[in-house]
């Protein structure tokens, strides 16, 4: 295939601004299109408790004004994540929600009467004294944009302003908006990991991929991304995976004390979500596991506009970012850092990620030291 130069001037123009995700990026008008139900609302409780495998949460939000979509004057929301009797699990992609957090929120409606927020963070905007805080307009131009229906949003970008390059995880385990102030994450990184900070019985691959991906090419894919965290001069180290294995009905993250990468169903729009299994009490880690979407397809390598235009997207890219997350950093939506791979977003064809910038060095310096070797 030959390009012409403006053509692939476009599309380096694309992968290096627009974004598809470890995230994928949904303009508002799109989400406005997609969704069931949108609503403004405030968030009256929450609910925690296990379902099959995983911890999840129903959060109950009384709805203020409707803009598509006829719920109820309450409605259900319900994410992975949550607390119960002591065990606790954070997954990476999921709107915070504490009680009386006022919002509006792109809904999905399932069958069984609940609903998901569509495109994670994105799918609430937060209402805070007069203003839509992520889409920066007051609430009163943002009534003006919702009666328009989608084409009133067309020129609006989710964003999240900040001060750093990096931002670290955020533990609330009440729900009440606070973040809680006990964690002290090179200590209790301890309780996964030996005096080298490699996590205990280190972590296992399972090969269970639809796109004919090998296992050598699985394992180089993850293993690289791994190892370009441990090339950033902290007091950390992945090493190497321990084994591969093959089940295909590891679809799903599954606390059984092995930190496992796989293949199945993430977060709804994700490419692939982190799953942090934490004890409450001292917020220490019990395990790490990453699901890959599987609806997406994989490549490696899957780098260019060849990939860009096959919608392939490159395994070690999304790894990497991922494997962020498994060091307890969470996504950054400021786009003065599109730069860095905890950046929330990525696309088919991208491979940025695989290096990674200043603010993650950063950041996982500044969680875990500085190391020489």
């Amino acid at each position: 295939m030959r390009l012409s130069l403006s053509i692939l001037a476009v599309f380096l123009s694309v992968l290096t601004f627009s974004a598809e995700a470890s995230y994928l990026e949904k303009e508002p008008s799109k989400l406005y299109e997609e969704a069931n139900v949108i609503v403004i609302g405030r968030v009256a409780d929450r609910f925690s408790h296990w379902e099959d495998n995983l911890i999840v949460t129903k959060i109950s939000v009384a709805v203020e004004k409707k803009f598509k979509g006829n719920p109820s004057g309450l409605l259900i929301i319900e994410q992975p994540g949550g607390v119960v009797d002591g065990r606790g699990l954070k997954v990476s992609d999921t709107p915070p929600l504490p009680r009386g957090d006022r919002a509006l929120f792109f809904l999905r409606a399932h069958s069984d009467g609940f609903f998901t927020i569509m495109g994670g963070p994105q799918g609430k905007i937060s209402l805070r004294a007069g203003k839509a805080i992520e889409w920066n307009i007051s609430e009163q131009d943002l009534l003006r944009r919702m009666i328009k229906g989608s084409t009133g949003l067309a020129d609006l970008r989710y964003q999240i302003e900040q001060s750093s390059t990096y931002q670290l995880c955020i533990f609330d385990l009440d729900g009440d908006g606070v973040e809680d102030d006990s964690l002290d994450w090179v200590e209790t990184s301890g309780s996964y990991s030996n005096g080298e900070y490699h996590p205990v019985d280190g972590w296992y691959i399972n090969n269970n991929n639809d796109d004919g991906l090998t296992d050598d090419q699985v394992i180089s894919a993850f293993q690289d991304a791994a190892n370009a965290w441990d090339s950033a001069g902290a007091c950390w180290s992945f090493g190497a995976y321990v084994s591969i294995s093959n089940d295909p009905n590891l679809t799903t993250a599954v606390q059984d004390y092995k930190n496992t990468l796989t293949f199945g169903t993430a977060n709804e729009d994700a490419y692939a979500s982190t799953y942090q299994w934490y004890w409450s009490d001292t917020l220490s880690t019990a395990e790490v596991d990453v699901v890959f979407q599987q609806s997406y397809k994989f490549g490696v390598p899957a780098c260019g506009f060849y990939y860009y235009y096959y919608q392939t997207v490159d395994l070690q890219n999304i790894a990497t970012h991922e494997f962020g997350h498994w060091l307890c950093l969470d996504d950054i939506y400021d786009y003065t850092y599109f730069r860095e791979t905890m950046f929330g977003y990525a696309q088919p064809g991208q491979c940025k990620n695989n290096t990674l910038y200043t603010g993650d060095t950063a950041g996982v310096q500044a969680i875990y030291g500085i190391c020489s070797e």
